[in-house]
Parts: C-alpha cells; structure tokens; sequence
C-alpha cells in the first residue's frame, strides 16, 4: 500500500462518547452513545465516520456520517446497499464496497461501486475466476484501484485493477504461489492470509497458506510493471511481514524473525532498494516488550503500538521521527484492557503526511472496544476522537 493507505484500509471498533441529547431521531437518555467502526480522511477537513448508537437510538438513526471541517461538524449520509466491511473512499464522489470475500466458495465474491458520493451503486462485473476467490479490501494507490486475490484452489495470485473515475477492471497475469490445495479448498478446511503493499508501478505482496494437515508456508513476489518474480520476504518467522511503502524503492516491514522465540517480538526492517534487501533495526521496542509498527508518514515519521508491562497503563503509541531507530511514548490511555499480546492494539496509520490515527481496547461491560484517537501533528500528540450529538445534522429525506 502507499503511504498513508493502511489508515485508509483497516477498519476497527471503538467508542465515542455524545453530548446531551434532544429530541429527534436520537435518543433523550444523556448517555446514549455512538460507537464508530471506523473513521477515514482523505484530507485535513474532510472525512467519515460510520458505526452504531446505544442506549435508546430511535429508528432511523444515522449510521454514516461525513464532515467538511475537520471533525468539528457531521452530516448524515446514506449507507452502502452492500458490503461485509466499510466502504474504501478514494475521493468524494468514488467509493468502494465488497460482499462475501471472506467465503467466496459458498457465494460470489462481489465488488460495488458508486462514482456519486452513495447516491446510486452498481455491481461490477468480474471474472468468474476472481468471484471464486480471496480478496484483500480495495486500495486506492494513485487514482487506481486494486485488489489482491488469491485463489485456494489454484494457489496463484493476481492483482485486479481499475482507473478510479472508470469501471474497467483488469486482471494482472497469474503468479503461481505454489500454495494452496483443491481438496482443502473444496472442504473449506484452510487458512489464507494475504498482505500486500502498493507503490507507483511497484505491487509487493505475501501470502501465508496453511491447512489441517501441512503447516503454514508463505511466498513473497513482487509485480512490476505488469512482471511477476519471486521475492523473499523479509523475514519469514510467525506470520505475514506488515508492510508499509513509502516509494518504489523505500519499503518497511515488521515482522518476527525467522529465529524469533514465541516472546512475539517484531523487528522492524528498511528497504532502499525495492525489497532487494533490507536492514533489521532490531526490535521495534528495545525493552523486549511485543510491539508492531501501525503507520508510517514517511522513511523517517513512524507510529507503533506496544505493551508497556503498566497494569494501569498496558498499552502505549511510541512515536519515531529517525526511521525507527529512537522512539517517544505519546499516548498511554489509563484503563485500557488488561495486557494481552492478542488486545495488542494493530489498527492505526496516516491519512496524510500529519493526519493520523490509532485505537486502544477498552472494556465497557462485556464487551470489548477500540477507542480511537487523532493525531494533526505527525503521531507527537494525541486526542481522543469524540462527536457531540449536538454536532450531527440529518438532512430531510
């Protein structure tokens, strides 16, 4: 992915508290509250949020919201007619969604698209090939649209595309993984991870394939200019390498080594070459606590997610301006949910050079939430990010 689209591309659960309400569509207890699934910004003043509302939401109740000035007001919109996750906004008028990607044996995987901010949506017609196979949700690098796929049955993988202000998806040749497997692909009785990272004519992907019986393998390639090759992964020990691309040529990764223990500690990579080689910078938190790198604004502005061993503070974002190589606590909410490696928070990134976010789990009774905060200044302060009920408009249908 570019830059600042893993913010774009990841969704999470969190909780914003609201104001005193009125009357209306919202509910008159004073502690209803809206907790959003997630929240993009394709600039510094305009953004989306969408969730749901608690405590006594009438019917009705706005579900996606969309402000032009930075947060400080919100207007309601209309939903997607589809979609398992939220939509992928390339811009104010062209949005994505997709439906079944998780399953695409039991039902076609499907992609819609609107190109007039949500007032009508179409499907987009596939290959069957496609329809039958995994996906990774839309990135939009560049004015283009793309999409990872992988196919159990086959094992290749391919990366679909489109210009922006057109539907007109193309596939790319097929690289052969060397994974996957038909009986367990019909059985439904696999596990498939894809990661991928864009960059001007630059697609890096890696996909991790494991069954009931054989163990899990990962194949790294890379596509260039409509070429496939081979290419090594940076490190190859538990799971998938998170990759953030800065350019064609400046790559970063975090991932366990290959002679990582189960301390679940992530090293953090640099790549100047493309992903020819990389560098380890060593663990991303030098205490030896599990850390995992959640955004990058540039080689040098970084943004990682750590536990602290704070029972009143478990979880800290660390901040680094030198590529990693020196870090800043600059947020460690009290309260959040007990230290766990699996509450670890993974969710965050940078809408644009200095817009970013990140979530940290929460408790609220029996459930488990992610609450976000905003950073403007490039990951060295934090806000929490909360909607007034007073600051929401619903137009009249």
């Amino acid at each position: 992915m570019s830059v600042w689209s893993r913010a774009v591309r990841y969704a999470a659960t969190a909780l914003l508290l609201v104001g005193t309400a009125g009357c209306g569509w919202w509910s008159t207890d004073a502690r209803s509250q809206f907790h959003p699934l997630w929240v993009e910004f394709i600039s510094d003043t305009e953004g989306w949020t969408a969730g749901y509302w608690h405590n006594g939401c009438a019917p009705g109740c706005p579900k996606l919201l969309h402000t032009l000035d930075g947060g400080r007001t919100w207007t309601a919109v209309a939903e997607p007619p589809v979609g398992e996750s939220r939509p992928v906004i390339a811009d104010a008028r062209n949005w994505y969604v997709t439906a079944n990607t998780r399953s695409p044996d039991s039902d076609p995987a499907e992609l819609w698209v609107t190109h007039d901010a949500g007032l009508h949506w179409a499907r987009v017609a596939l290959p069957a090939e496609v329809e039958q196979a995994q996906w990774t949700p839309p990135i939009v690098v560049d004015s283009t649209v793309r999409i990872s796929v992988f196919d159990a049955r086959t094992g290749e993988a391919w990366i679909l595309s489109s210009p922006v202000e057109v539907d007109e998806f193309t596939l790319s040749p097929p690289f052969p993984t060397g994974l996957g497997d038909p009986a367990s692909a019909r059985q439904r009785s696999y596990s498939a991870h894809l990661e991928e990272a864009y960059a001007g004519p630059v697609t890096w992907i890696g996909v991790s394939f494991s069954t009931t019986d054989r163990p899990s393998a990962a194949q790294g390639a890379r596509l260039v200019d409509g070429v496939w090759s081979a290419w090594r992964l940076p490190c190859s020990g538990m799971g998938l390498p998170e990759l953030q691309a800065i350019s064609p040529t400046d790559l970063l990764a975090s991932c366990v080594p290959a002679d990582g223990t189960y301390s679940q500690q992530r090293h953090l990579y640099t790549s100047v070459d493309g992903g020819d080689t990389f560098t380890d910078l060593g663990p991303i938190v030098p205490d030896g606590r599990p850390a995992t790198l959640i955004g990058a604004a540039t080689t040098q502005d970084l943004i990682a997610a750590a536990m602290t061993g704070d029972p009143d503070r478990p979880y800290a974002v660390r901040t680094s301006h030198d590529g990693g190589r020196a870090w800043t606590t600059t947020l460690d909410p009290e309260g959040a949910l007990p230290t766990s490696y699996y509450n670890l928070p993974d969710t965050g990134g940078f809408f644009t050079p200095t817009l970013g976010f990140a979530t940290v789990p929460f408790r609220q009774n029996s459930d488990t939430i992610r609450r976000f905060y905003l950073t403007r200044d490039a990951g060295n302060t934090w806000t929490p990010f909360i909607i007034d009920i007073d600051a929401v408009t619903v137009p009249a249908s």
